[in-house]
């Protein structure tokens, strides 16, 4: 019972952080985009350098060979994305429809598994609206490119906060 209760703290917290992090979205929409945009750069160029860094101890020339293209190519990646953050924002915006919509399905799948938990229905009406996100923006491209992402990502940070927060809360009732 004091690691379920711990564990419904922690799924508060994280879920009012996420629940900020979303609110800072929405009320900078272009600044949080490119932001996000950049840093995924720098990720990628991090990435790409410890992958390259990590290509000698192949197995064979060929795979070596491959392991170096593939790090330069994350490294050329990162270095694009930073130096053209409006372009990577609108690349992101058409990745990130395909990701609410596999993502809205996969929680819509797993609130039925919450049911005896309780919880459940929250995370069914995240999975419903990252559904619904994920086809405004597919159908709304590239028009919203710029301000889509954060604004979307936004409201889905909102509600999966929500969740998070309501699916701790319900987890400390059950086990009180």
């Amino acid at each position: 019972m004091v690691l379920f209760n711990k564990f419904s703290k922690s799924l508060v917290s994280i879920g009012i952080f996420i629940f900020v992090i979303g609110v800072i979205a929405l009320i900078f929409p272009v600044a949080f985009g490119k932001a996000t945009v950049i840093i995924l750069g720098v990720i990628f160029i991090i990435g790409g350098a410890l992958r390259l860094s990590f290509a000698i101890f192949s197995f064979s020339t060929g795979t070596m060979i491959l392991k170096y293209l593939a790090s330069i190519l994350m490294i050329i990646a990162g270095i694009w994305l930073i130096a053209n953050p409006d372009m990577g924002l609108n690349i992101l915006t058409i990745f990130l429809a395909v990701y609410f919509i596999i993502d809205g399905i996969s929680s819509i799948s797993y609130s039925f598994t919450m049911v005896p938990v309780t919880g459940g229905a929250y995370l069914l009406a995240e999975g419903i609206i990252s559904i619904i996100l994920g086809i405004l923006i597919w159908s709304h491209w590239p028009a919203t490119g710029k301000f889509a992402l954060s604004i979307y990502v936004g409201i889905k940070l909102l509600f999966n906060g929500m969740a998070l927060i309501m699916t701790g809360k319900m987890m400390k009732q059950t086990s009180a």
